[in-house]
């Protein structure tokens, strides 16, 4: 999520809560989304009350996500929204909020890093050329793999992390080896359209689901995550931009809610009042999503509606983000404009009956 244009003002009041909600173990969350599926949701209890633990106001705009490492909350800044030349990477204690450590990664011809993530204990950075592993001590930079593909930084587009692999939604995906960063394998000579962009992904050690487009036109891709094979794709998806998958389900947030078999086959869709703001939980029993009519949904897994509220959603795509935890649903948008927002709010609702807990 992004919090201004040149000032960010960072809560983690629930962020620091959920990642230490008892029972929880942050190592298991290291992807975005929580983990490979891009589920969203996390067996524990969280807070039942919001509580500001600690408030740090960082200079700059980020729209990729935090992340923790040993009790450290790591977030990389970037000096403007639309005209990025530096990125800054901040280091957080996750206990007391003390900024342990600010710089500008050195990186070899001065390349920008635009994302950043955990990967083997390590701390990795993406530049468009290619991954470095980033030193805390020495704060440089150094060249793990190159990566030739073009590469967009979106939150939506983070890498997805397997047991041994590890793959990337550049274009075309490509999917390397956790230990040595080899390429394992590559699509651009199995793609169906050489000119297919990819805008999400999720995975599991049996498949990997891409949203690609083209001119437009969103569609689901999926494929074997160990080889790259291509098993199928899905009719057109209007305006598909979220995932999550299930055991036995893919999850795709468009114009509609959409349901697919792990084979291809819709299952259902479901048609909210406008379209899908945010990403989807998909929690024990049913998916929550959120639309533009300013709503949250809780449908459940055979496609029914369960309960609807009311709640403010974020002016603009990729600034709502919800996230499950137990049996409560967090909703986290921001206020203000789309270019340039003022403040972030959280509203935490019943998961069971959508009945709202409480805001901040």
């Amino acid at each position: 999520m992004k919090i201004g244009k040149r000032l960010v003002i960072f809560l983690l009041v629930v962020f620091c809560t959920l990642v230490n909600v008892s029972g929880f173990d942050s190592t298991g969350w290291t992807d975005y989304l929580g983990n490979p599926q891009r589920t969203a949701y996390s067996m524990g209890k969280g807070p039942e009350s919001p509580e500001i633990f600690w408030k740090v106001i960082i200079p700059g705009d980020f729209d990729t996500p935090p992340f923790v490492v040993d009790d450290k909350v790591f977030i990389l800044c970037k000096n403007d929204m639309y005209h990025i030349s530096t990125a800054t990477v901040v280091v957080i204690d996750l206990v007391t909020g003390e900024v342990l450590q600010k710089f500008r990664p050195l990186i070899p011809e001065e390349r920008l890093v635009f994302e950043i993530f955990p990967l083997n204990n390590k701390i990795m950075g993406m530049s468009f050329e290619g991954i470095y592993e980033i030193d805390l001590n020495s704060e440089k930079g150094t060249l793990v793999t190159e990566i030739p593909q073009m590469y967009y930084s979106t939150p939506s587009r983070y890498p997805v992390v397997l047991e041994v692999t590890i793959i990337f939604p550049t274009d075309p995906p490509v999917c390397l080896s956790r230990s040595s960063m080899d390429t394992v394998w590559n699509t651009g000579d199995i793609l169906p359209d050489p000119d297919l962009h990819v805008y999400n992904l999720a995975a599991d050690e049996t498949i990997v689901v891409f949203i690609v487009g083209k001119d437009g036109i969103t569609q689901l891709l999926a494929a074997d995550p160990s080889t790259g094979m291509i098993k199928w794709m899905s009719d057109p998806i209007p305006l598909s931009l979220w995932l999550a998958l299930g055991e036995d389900a893919v999850y795709s947030g468009g114009t509609d809610l959409w349901a697919f078999d792990k084979e291809g086959s819709e299952l259902w869709h479901f048609v909210p009042d406008q379209r899908i703001a945010s990403n989807i939980v998909l929690g024990p029993d049913a998916v929550y999503v959120a639309d533009y009519s300013n709503a949250v949904y809780k449908i459940g897994l055979d496609g029914t509606l369960v309960w609807k509220t009311e709640w403010e959603v974020s002016p603009w795509y990729y600034e709502t983000h919800l996230l499950g935890v137990g049996d409560i649903l967090y909703c986290i948008g921001n206020s203000g404009g789309p270019d340039s927002a003022t403040g972030c709010h959280i509203t935490a609702l019943s998961m069971e009956d959508g009945s709202h807990l409480w805001n901040q």
